[in-house]
């Protein structure tokens, strides 16, 4: 699979089936806060359902900023490091990230995995357990948006 611009483009990314919709960012990072610039992001594809996968990254881009702070306040993120980490999976997106040994840039890459309806419907029902019911909106907007998104591009 060709490079999408802007995010990490590592062996993983590279392998991944030419279809795959993927979102990608060069962010700046700063004592352990990232900074995405929106001019310093790209997608794989311009086809409309990119804009249900940035749907879903908008709905977990606290637990990236929580994943990133936790991996720099232990000392295993530094931006002398080309260490790629996994900032977010579950059973429908997968987002990774490294700095590239960048000195001070962060680039995320994030996909959403092939799903069976069986899967997706697994999916939502761990989330729906694990979530207080007044975000239970959230959740079902966020799995609408992925389940449109796998959707044949």
């Amino acid at each position: 699979m060709k490079d999408i611009g802007w995010g990490y483009n590592g062996v993983e990314t590279r392998a991944l089936p030419e279809n795959t919709l993927r979102w990608g960012a060069r962010a700046i990072l700063e004592n352990g806060y990232l900074d995405i610039l929106h001019d310093r992001c790209s997608v794989s594809t311009q086809h409309p359902k990119i804009q249900k996968l940035l749907k879903a990254l908008t709905g977990i881009r606290p637990l990236l900023n929580e994943g990133v702070q936790r991996l720099w306040n232990s000392g295993r993120l530094r931006t002398d490091s080309g260490e790629v980490f996994v900032l977010f999976e579950d059973g429908l997106l997968k987002v990774v990230g490294s700095a590239n040994r960048s000195y001070g840039y962060f680039y995320v890459t994030a996909w959403l995995k092939p799903l069976t309806g069986d899967r997706c419907i697994e999916e939502l029902n761990q989330r729906l357990k694990a979530t207080p019911v007044s975000l239970h909106g959230d959740i079902t907007d966020w799995a609408d948006a992925l389940i449109a998104a796998t959707e044949e591009v």
